[in-house]
């Protein structure tokens, strides 16, 4: 019988790339390589992130972005977490809601659960089943960065203060090599 030693061309493996550091994670037989020490997830418009990117300190601001949580607390297939919500409630966030109706069922339902689920994914370095909401994913927040501001940012960090725009327009173009 022979026995393989060392990679293995027909192993199951995956590869993840954080939108945020752009590292890649690599997945080789459900172990994760490289010594990461963060899971990976997904949010709701298919940015990938390192876990520990989940921002659980976000309120919701409207009751589409209440759903989003309640969406993502029910949409636990495996029965980890508890939701707080009867069938019949569950049933009701995945028909729609309204306003009135999202705010009592957020409020009953057991929101912390689903943030203590992003944390141990995160600490055991796993991939997230659940797909994040976009008002707690880094990706979906960013802000558009004004032209001006990126200028500024370069003249300081980057050209030094004594910089003119025309240098920092010559930098961003590649006209001038970095100082």
């Amino acid at each position: 019988m022979k026995i393989r030693t060392g990679f293995v061309s027909n192993s199951s493996s995956s590869s993840f790339t954080c939108a945020i550091t752009d590292e890649t994670v690599i997945v080789r037989d459900g172990e994760w390589c490289d010594g990461y020490q963060s899971g990976i997830a997904k949010c709701v418009n298919d940015h990938t992130f390192l876990t520990k990117f989940i921002d659980l300190n976000a309120k919701p601001a409207s009751a589409s972005e209440k759903i989003g949580d309640l969406l993502a607390l029910i949409s636990d297939e495996y029965g980890e977490i508890k939701t707080g919500l009867t069938q019949e409630e569950e049933e009701k966030c995945q028909n729609g809601l309204s306003e009135n109706e999202a705010d009592k069922l957020y409020d009953k339902a057991n929101i912390s659960a689903l943030f203590d689920y992003y944390k141990k994914v995160d600490k055991n370095c796993d991939f997230a089943r659940i797909e994040v909401p976009a008002f707690r994913c880094p990706i979906c927040k960013f802000k558009k960065v004004e032209y001006n501001d990126v200028i500024k940012f370069l003249l300081v960090d980057k050209l030094g203060e004594n910089a003119t725009f025309e240098q920092a327009e010559k930098y961003i173009l590649g006209e001038l090599p970095p100082p």
